[in-house]
């Protein structure tokens, strides 16, 4: 039952995230690092490398602007990774399909990018990513970047174990 207790922390009256709780957990750079992880392997999508994007791309995409503002403001602080503006990728009201069937989107769906993620990103969001097809998208990202350069060395290959 303590579990319970923990996560009525995290979350306000209607069941949204608490963005000051958010604020408090990216105040540690090991756990806000975890954290950014977590939700871009749940949230966030990563971009293969193509003619138009030599490095690939990856982004987040969120019905919580403040949530994606708070996460892009904690990596260009901590790890110097710049994001784009969060900016209306899907509006509300949108009709579209997924999975066969007809969807309205009941908020507007706020995207921001990371336009040629760059190799400290892929070492500390990228490198942890546990979803199969992110982290093989994540390895040829690593291939676009030329062999003989020296940050490519401390990458992990393998996906770092949190404990």
């Amino acid at each position: 039952m303590r579990h319970k207790a923990f996560v009525r922390n995290f979350v306000d009256k209607n069941n949204r995230l608490r963005h000051d709780a958010v604020v408090y957990l990216l105040g540690s750079k090991l756990i806000g690092k975890h954290f950014v992880r977590g939700l871009w392997d749940a949230e966030g999508t990563v971009i293969v490398p193509c003619k138009g994007s030599p490095h690939g791309r990856t982004y987040i995409a969120l019905q919580d602007v403040k949530l994606i503002s708070i996460i892009r403001e904690f990596l260009e602080r901590n790890y110097s990774i710049h994001m784009t503006v969060p900016h209306v990728a899907v509006p509300q009201g949108h009709l579209s399909k997924i999975a066969g069937r007809e969807v309205i989107t009941r908020q507007n769906v706020w995207r921001a990018e990371i336009r040629s993620p760059n190799l400290n990103w892929v070492k500390v969001v990228g490198s942890g990513l546990k979803v199969p097809e992110k982290h093989s998208r994540i390895k040829l990202i690593l291939k676009s970047y030329r062999k003989d350069d020296h940050v490519l060395s401390t990458i992990p290959t393998k996906c770092e174990r949190f404990f």
